[in-house]
């Protein structure tokens, strides 16, 4: 399991508690951009290929404490964005 997130303390939290690899990100405003970045660190980091499927669970919207209310099974580096 991979997190990421721009809280040093909860990047701390989830790799003792839960043993997760976990990485720091910037702060995002929208579930659009945190998509985006997932993407680009997934295939930097070189975790994922484009086209790879991965599921992402977070709040929505981000930067708010507790409020992991979404699932998303995403396609890594293609458009879900509704046309």
């Amino acid at each position: 399991v991979l997190a990421f997130t721009p809280e040093p303390a909860t990047r701390s939290q989830l790799s003792l508690t839960w043993g997760v690899e976990t990485f720091l990100g910037p702060h995002v405003d929208s579930t659009d951009a945190m998509v985006d970045q997932v993407d680009e660190l997934l295939l930097r980091y070189g975790r994922c290929e484009k086209g790879d499927v991965v599921v992402i669970t977070a709040g929505s919207p981000p930067g708010l404490s507790g409020t992991t209310n979404l699932v998303r099974v995403h396609h890594i580096a293609e458009d879900d964005s509704p046309k």
